[in-house]
């Protein structure tokens, strides 16, 4: 039976079973310090490297609980934010600041998209990915456009990352940085549409 009562450990008025005696906040703090106590530092080291030696089986593990426990998992996402609104907004700031973080979240888009458009898996790095790289170069489609790194202002100076043969998928030598306007133009255009459209723009006017 749930009843309203207050919390032994803070003293928060909340509502909770009677045989309960901590709020949700203090039991899982509790939960944690015992957890932090009770595992050996071995066996946290031991852990770190049957992450990194299984790392395929790990994250098919994830990607399947993922899948049976979405709902579950969007709801905590959505409570957790809207109780700490402006932590949250901090760090996305902060990691869209660090280059390192930018570069990591490219090559996970990467991975998603060749998976679903059944391309080969990226071979690439987070330093291939890292756009800074490409600040202040010329665009290597459209040298007149000079690339700019900046995440508040994505114009069509900001480097994208390009396949050059897009059925060959995100792997090295078949990848580089070109500015955003000059990616739009390309999408998913052929050889043939592209002569078209030049052969098209000799017939325009001037400016």
């Amino acid at each position: 039976m749930r009843e309203v009562r207050h919390c032994r450990k803070c003293g928060k008025l909340t509502e909770r079973y009677e045989t309960h005696s901590a709020c949700v906040e203090c039991a899982k703090a509790r939960a944690k310090a015992q957890r932090e106590r009770q595992v050996p530092e071995y066996v946290r080291a031991y852990h770190a490297e049957y992450v990194k030696t299984h790392a395929p089986q790990v994250r098919e593990n994830k990607r399947r609980y993922a899948e049976r426990n979405a709902e579950a998992i969007r709801a905590a996402r959505r409570d957790m934010y809207q109780k700490n609104p402006e932590k949250f907004a901090a760090k996305r700031d902060a990691l869209r600041g660090c280059p390192a973080s930018r570069a990591k979240h490219t090559l996970t888009r990467l991975r998603a998209k060749s998976a679903r458009e059944g391309l080969p898996a990226p071979d690439l790095t987070h330093e291939d990915c890292d756009r800074s790289t490409a600040h202040g170069h010329a665009c290597p489609v459209l040298p007149h456009i000079v690339m700019i790194c900046d995440v508040h202002d994505r114009g069509g100076a900001y480097p994208e990352l390009d396949r050059i043969i897009p059925h060959k998928g995100y792997v090295r030598g078949n990848v580089r940085f070109i500015s955003s306007r000059a990616n739009n133009l390309k999408n998913n255009a052929t050889k043939a549409e592209i002569a078209a459209l030049y052969a098209d723009s000799l017939t325009w006017p001037d400016d």
